[in-house]
């Protein structure tokens, strides 16, 4: 049928979890993604509250503007496991579009490691802001929630994120080697 997808053929950098393991790491990436997609949703509905109650009562929610910075920077982490897993990131493949599978998905394994590395890097600064955060005592200045919980929730996305990563790798690798 003319237009119809071709379901032999994956999107370019669609990676198939065929293993337990890379199963296990798609149905994870899958659930925080999709309770990420509830804390925005819900963040929405708050906002709005929010806005109403300012422009109605004069009144908005105390703190509103804490708790979306806190529940935007943690649904962001929770999506980025699913972007991986997925193949979602941007490929720029202008140059690589000629050159053979195999080359191409040792260049993918190549920047899935650096991404790796990347994200290994930020995950081990933001549990060492966590824990500072933790060890001073800092709270938020309106709701006075303590700032290390925004941490650890997206402390845990990246640590999914960099299993992702490191599955990815060996995934490409393993392309490059057939």
């Amino acid at each position: 049928m003319p237009g119809a997808p071709d379901h032999g053929s994956e999107a370019p950098g669609h990676l198939t979890a065929s293993d337990p393991f890379g199963r296990a790491l798609e149905y994870c990436a899958t659930l925080l993604a999709i309770v990420g997609g509830i804390v925005l949703t819900a963040l929405s509905a708050f906002t709005v509250v929010s806005v109403i109650g300012r422009a109605t009562f004069d009144s908005p929610i105390l703190g509103d503007s804490e708790v979306t910075e806190m529940a935007c920077g943690l649904a962001v982490f929770m999506f980025l496991p699913y972007c991986q897993i997925k193949g979602g990131n941007i490929v720029v493949d202008f140059f690589t579009v000629r050159i053979s599978n195999r080359r191409r998905a040792a260049m993918d394994a190549l920047h899935n490691f650096v991404f790796l590395v990347v994200v290994v890097i930020i995950t081990w600064r933001m549990i060492v802001g966590g824990l500072d955060a933790w060890h001073h005592g800092e709270i938020s200045m309106m709701l006075r929630l303590p700032i290390w919980i925004g941490y650890s929730g997206g402390i845990l996305a990246l640590i999914l994120l960099a299993l992702v990563c490191l599955y990815t790798v060996y995934l490409k690798f393993t392309e490059s080697r057939s």
